[in-house]
């Protein structure tokens, strides 16, 4: 089932980039949880003197700015961790964080639970 997603995936014709960023834009904005953190964060911010629509468009590019800037940092840094991990790295690496997750797994196995 899963393996004829992948090849249904796999022959599917490619999207323009507009088209899967209003797709990404689209899920962005009706996210719960960015719903959520948005009604719950920006109140603390907002003066009740002061034009509402100017503070939350101010509020809004702000955070707006901060996202992009923390994304392009992200992918200035993936792109050179991608070129390091070619080849056996990369390999050596999976392994490795691997093996640290199996081994952090069995640790959990041997807490006991404690009564409250």
């Amino acid at each position: 089932m899963l393996f004829e997603h992948m090849e249904n995936a796999a022959l599917a014709p490619a999207q323009s980039s507009g088209r899967l960023f209003l797709q990404g834009l689209l899920v962005a904005t009706t996210n719960p949880k960015s719903i959520l953190f948005f009604t719950a964060l920006l109140p603390q911010f907002m003066r009740q003197d002061a034009p509402m629509k100017r503070q939350f468009l101010l509020l809004t590019l702000t955070f707006a700015a901060c996202t992009v800037l923390s994304h392009l940092c992200y992918v200035a840094v993936a792109r050179g961790l991608g070129r390091w991990f070619t080849g056996n790295r990369g390999r050596w690496f999976n392994r490795l964080s691997g093996a640290m997750f199996v081994t952090l797994g069995l640790g959990l196995l041997r807490l006991r639970r404690q009564a409250v």
